[in-house]
This record gives C-alpha cells, sequence and structure tokens, in this order.
C-alpha cells in the first residue's frame, strides 16, 4: 500500500490478492472440484459458478474487509438496466481500485 496525498492507495495485486481468498473460503466448503488454478482473468460465474446468493456473499465479504458499505456495486452488475450475465476478476479489482481509491 503506498500513500497518496495523505491517502493509502490500496495496490490492484493488493485487490486481487484479496478477491481470490475470498472467493477460495467461499468455495473452500463446496462439493465441487475445480481443476482450474484461478487468477485475474477468471470469471465469477463460468469458473466459480457463482450465482446471486453468492455474488451477495463476496460483495459482503469485500464491503467487510474494507469497511465499505457505500461502493456502487450496481455500477459493476448492472448495464443499461440489465444485470450483467459474467464478469472477469480483473474486472471487479479495477472497479474496486477506482471506488476504494477515490479521494474524499
Amino acid at each position: 500500500m503506498i500513500e497518496y496525498e495523505n491517502k493509502k492507495v490500496i495496490e490492484r495485486e493488493q485487490l486481487l490478492a484479496v478477491i481470490l481468498k475470498i472467493i477460495t473460503d467461499m468455495i473452500s466448503d463446496w462439493e465441487m472440484e475445480f481443476d482450474d488454478t484461478f487468477d485475474a482473468d477468471s470469471y465469477l460465474g463460468a469458473d466459480f459458478g457463482l450465482q446471486s446468493v453468492e455474488l451477495l456473499r463476496l460483495i459482503s465479504g469485500i464491503q467487510q474487509k474494507y469497511d465499505q458499505t457505500l461502493i456502487p456495486f450496481e455500477e459493476l452488475f448492472l448495464k443499461d438496466s440489465a444485470v450483467v450475465e459474467d464478469i472477469q476478476i480483473s474486472e471487479l479489482v479495477d472497479f474496486l481500485f477506482r471506488h476504494l481509491n477515490k479521494p474524499n
């Protein structure tokens, strides 16, 4: 983490590690086997099988980790009033990077 104008900037790599840890913790008790190694290019739905309930758990985990309840996740998961079918972890990381590092 680096400081920028008296505010600590959360690095993309750190965000990626946190997201992967939250997801890994979520799926660890599922009775599914995953053959692939997951990374920034993995999809929340296609690769992890996350659906709406699991996405809410993921969002909740992110909010708790960063003590942020006002992150506008609807910007990420809704486009033109339609639900986005699937997103890559890199998209989530970029979204969080922008919103968590906004100046006050």
